[in-house]
């Protein structure tokens, strides 16, 4: 499947995927509505900066983005919101900040 044409709901799903390969959870506990690095959140997935880094490498190869700096995952609070992202830069739409 060509990522760049994958529709927000597939992008979540990769997105959720890839996570729980990262932090070896099964995929079934990552929630779109979860924090994506630590903080107060009972509900966060808790990913340091080291974690975040290599997720958004990951995200970069996966959906073939040029930038793995676009993906500030600091900047994006939840999963929902990462997939949000890719799926922005992977179509080729302006990012709107």
């Amino acid at each position: 499947m060509n990522r760049a044409l994958a529709t927000l709901d597939d992008v979540t799903q990769r997105v959720r995927e890839l996570l729980a390969e990262l932090l070896q959870v099964d995929v079934s506990e990552i929630d779109v509505n979860d924090a994506i690095v630590e903080g107060d959140d009972s509900d966060s997935l808790e990913l340091d900066s080291l974690d975040a880094l290599k997720f958004a490498l990951v995200l970069a190869d996966e959906y073939d983005l040029s930038e793995p700096s676009d993906l500030d995952i600091h900047k994006a609070r939840t999963v929902g919101d990462v997939a949000a992202v890719v799926h922005t830069l992977a179509s080729g739409q302006p990012q709107f900040t």
